[in-house]
């Protein structure tokens, strides 16, 4: 009789956290501008392997211009 009595009272804490257990959301994916450009790099070929290793580190959504005339953009977001 102790036996299965220790059994269940081992066995309903373990089952009842499966089922009430909280469930998370995923954090939201962050927003991400990277502007390359410029003679001194191989752009096309070092950004995608930037976002790809970013990305497995957090989740990232990637903006990808190029050159710096978007920083003459009044449209971005606004910092703060």
């Amino acid at each position: 009789m102790r036996i299965p009595l220790l059994a269940l009272v081992i066995a309903l804490p373990l089952l009842a956290g499966t089922v009430v257990g909280d469930e998370k959301k995923p954090a939201p994916r962050l927003k991400a501008l990277l502007i390359t450009g410029g003679g001194y790099h191989d752009y096309k070929a070092l950004n995608p392997v930037l976002t790809k290793k970013i990305s497995g580190l957090a989740r990232v959504e990637f903006d990808l211009p190029s050159g710096l005339d978007v920083l003459k953009n009044n449209n971005r977001p606004k910092s703060g």
